[in-house]
C-alpha cells in the first residue's frame, strides 16, 4: 500500500531511524550537548505522528511534508552529532593533516609552491562595456 507516492515500508522505515537515533541520543546523555534531550524529544514527537498520520490519513500532501521534515531532521541531528567532538568548523578543518612532527604554520611558512592564491590576477581585457563607460563629472556648485 502506498500513500502520498511513498510505500508503507518506507515510512515506517522513517519512523525506525528517527526513534533509533533518539534512542541513541538518550544513551549518550551529557556527551550529546545539552540540545539532544530537545532533539529526541523532536525526534519522537515527530515519528509518533507520523504514525498517526497513518492511521488517521491526511492529506496527501500534508503526510508526504511530515515525511520529508522527519527526514530532514534526522539527517541534520545524524549530522550534527557526527561533528560533536570537533571544535574547528568544518569550513575551517584541514584536508590532510600535515607531515609528522610540523605545525601547520611551519608547513605554510616552507612552502615555496602556495598555488594559485599568491598568482597575481591578469589585467581586465579592454572591452566595449568598458570602452562606453565614463566616470560622471561632480557638479560644481
Amino acid at each position: 500500500m502506498t500513500r502520498a507516492g511513498l510505500s508503507l515500508a518506507e515510512v515506517e522505515a522513517t519512523v525506525l531511524d528517527a526513534e533509533r537515533l533518539a534512542d541513541e541520543l538518550e544513551a549518550l546523555g551529557a556527551e550529546a550537548g545539552p540540545e539532544a534531550p530537545l532533539f529526541s524529544r523532536a525526534l519522537r514527537t515527530m515519528a509518533r505522528n507520523l504514525r498517526l498520520a497513518l492511521i488517521a490519513p491526511p492529506d496527501e500532501t500534508v503526510l508526504l511534508k511530515m515525511v520529508l521534515g522527519l527526514e530532514t531532521t534526522i539527517r541534520r541531528v545524524s549530522v550534527r552529532n557526527l561533528s560533536l567532538g570537533d571544535s574547528v568548523p568544518p569550513s575551517q578543518r584541514a584536508t590532510l593533516p600535515p607531515p609528522p612532527g610540523l605545525a601547520p604554520q611551519e608547513v605554510w611558512e616552507k612552502a615555496s609552491d602556495r598555488g594559485p592564491e599568491t598568482a597575481r590576477c591578469p589585467a581586465p581585457k579592454e572591452s566595449e562595456i568598458r570602452a562606453k563607460a565614463h566616470v560622471p563629472a561632480k557638479k560644481s556648485g
